[in-house]
């Protein structure tokens, strides 16, 4: 598990520190093939890129095939194909769905609730996301706090839990769960008038990116709304089977030892795992 959560932090540090130099590395790749085969090439990359990482993940830890795990990666394949046909200016976003994958398995196998992992994984994308506007591209005029983005980061952490986290990491009913649950609908319900009232949905509802490709710019409220809409999904996902199993963190922690690295963390009871 230790393992694990240093990998993490690792990688919430690399994403933004190593976001410029790879962006100049692609832009010169687009510069060289042009838009037609860049766009194909990257595709094809960050495809075969994910098929890796899901039959590798699926190696480590195997999860039952059940009718909500069928119907929520239905869903999210449902979200992903929307979002790479209206939210992408180029496919190399794309990228975002691996990346913040493989941040909340790792979270996973450090030992953290599905939901927590999710939930930290997407704020990490946030954090990234206001870096590269307050940092990188602070002197570059016409940018924009990128909400499409930070919804990509979230779709891709989602994907994690989907596919990992298996029938076994799930949450129990119960009256103080379900009253939490009416707290969190109504403080987002006032943040979400909050946002709509901060940064209203502009129209035109498309805009012509410079690759030619039509897209929407999400704005807050937007972006909020298909956050909670992948919230949803996880929790359903995961709602309703007290079962004790061996947990899917201490799967990924024998998986970790099956190929040498050694988890000296405290190992963890079998059991549901507690939800938020």
């Amino acid at each position: 598990m230790r393992v694990a959560r240093l990998l993490a932090v690792a990688l919430c540090f690399a994403n933004p520190l190593l976001h410029k130099p790879l962006s100049d590395l692609f832009d010169a790749l687009f510069a060289r093939l042009g838009r037609t085969w860049y766009e194909r090439l990257v595709l094809a990359g960050i495809g075969a890129l994910c098929a890796a990482g899901v039959a590798l993940g699926r190696a480590y830890v195997r999860a039952p095939a059940r009718a909500r795990g069928i119907i929520s990666l239905a869903a999210l394949a449902a979200m992903t194909l929307v979002a790479q046909r209206w939210l992408l200016v180029s496919n190399i976003e794309l990228i975002h769905f691996p990346q913040f994958a493989l941040l909340t398995f790792l979270l996973l196998a450090g030992g953290l609730t599905p939901q927590t992992a999710w939930a930290l994984a997407t704020a990490a994308g946030m954090l990234d996301e206001t870096y590269q506007r307050l940092v990188i591209y602070a002197r570059v005029p016409n940018t924009y706090l990128d909400f499409n983005d930070m919804l990509l980061n979230a779709i891709g952490a989602a994907w994690a839990v989907a596919l990992w986290a298996g029938e076994e990491c799930t949450m129990a009913t119960s009256p103080a769960g379900g009253r939490r649950a009416w707290g969190a609908a109504a403080a987002a319900a006032v943040l979400g008038t909050a946002l709509v009232w901060l940064d209203p949905p502009q129209l035109p509802l498309l805009r012509k990116a410079a690759t030619g490709r039509p897209y929407r710019v999400l704005s807050a409220p937007e972006a909020a709304a298909w956050a909670a809409t992948v919230w949803g999904l996880i929790r359903w996902r995961l709602r309703g089977n007290t079962q004790p199993a061996l947990s899917v963190t201490r799967k990924a922690g024998l998986s970790l030892r099956s190929i040498g690295i050694k988890d000296r963390g405290p190992e963890r009871r079998k059991g549901a795992e507690p939800g938020w």
